[in-house]
């Protein structure tokens, strides 16, 4: 596979974002990070994220001389905004749609919290043509490990009761396997 030119992710707890910041260029990658606001802390998020960066860089530096100094600045940072919709963990019809392209042409389940908004993201660029003729990485932070086991072993009546609602009616689209 080619080096990407972007890579897509969400920005969600700011880590796998900063990762990949820090990462991809301490690899000699020159790929360019474009991180998909799933929170709402657009206001601080660019300052936050470019402070994380440089303060684990900075960390990674004093342990290893060989890490490349870094000096990220809130400027430099690539957070998209668009697709948040109304906010944390609500889903967006573009987030929906690309769900369901995601399963409908690569077999893979999303979510519409993280993954959805950020593929959502993704596919917007290739259709408007904003990324013609570059390649492209699609970061997927969804959890692939099968956790029904241990979610049917616990009795959702023992959490607190104002969350009983999400067991027991549709809250969200995805929440009967697909976006209706």
């Amino acid at each position: 596979m080619p080096e990407p030119d972007l890579v897509y992710v969400a920005s969600g707890t700011m880590g796998t974002a900063a990762g990949l910041i820090l990462g991809l260029p301490a690899a000699g990658l020159k790929s360019h990070v474009v991180a998909v606001e799933v929170v709402g802390r657009t206001d601080t998020a660019r300052r936050r994220m470019a402070s994380l960066v440089n303060r684990t860089a900075a960390h990674l530096h004093s342990l290893d001389d060989t890490f490349p100094a870094v000096d990220l600045h809130d400027s430099d940072v690539d957070i998209r905004t668009d697709y948040l919709g109304d906010g944390y963990a609500w889903f967006t019809k573009e987030g929906m749609e690309a769900v369901s392209l995601m399963m409908e042409l690569g077999g893979i389940g999303l979510e519409g919290t993280y993954t959805g908004k950020t593929l959502a993201a993704l596919v917007g660029d290739v259709r408007g043509g904003a990324v013609k003729d570059r390649t492209l990485l699609f970061w997927n932070t969804v959890n692939s490990r099968d956790l029904s086991e241990f979610a049917l072993a616990v009795d959702y009546h023992d959490l607190p009761h104002p969350f009983h609602r999400y067991f027991e009616e549709d809250v969200q689209p995805l929440d009967h396997g697909g976006f209706r």
